[in-house]
């Protein structure tokens, strides 16, 4: 789901920066080699420290997904 979402919202033609937080190492290198122009990190997405290296302060919007949804 997260990655389809990702993947529509770089096709938006004013496309917003998108970063993608992703625990898993080896989904993460897989969704950085599909997206184009976002960023990928791998971490847990409640860790502060992702956070902080993901900008959320300054983040307009903030989603969150699983493979579940």
């Amino acid at each position: 789901i997260g990655l389809r979402l990702a993947q529509m919202l770089e096709d938006m033609p004013d496309s917003p920066q998108i970063t993608v937080v992703e625990r898993d190492e080896a989904r993460a290198a897989h969704v950085a080699q599909i997206l184009g122009h976002s960023i990928v990190l791998c971490g847990d997405a409640l860790d502060k420290e992702v956070l902080g290296e993901a900008d959320i302060s300054s983040a307009q919007m903030v989603l969150a997904v699983t493979e579940d949804d």
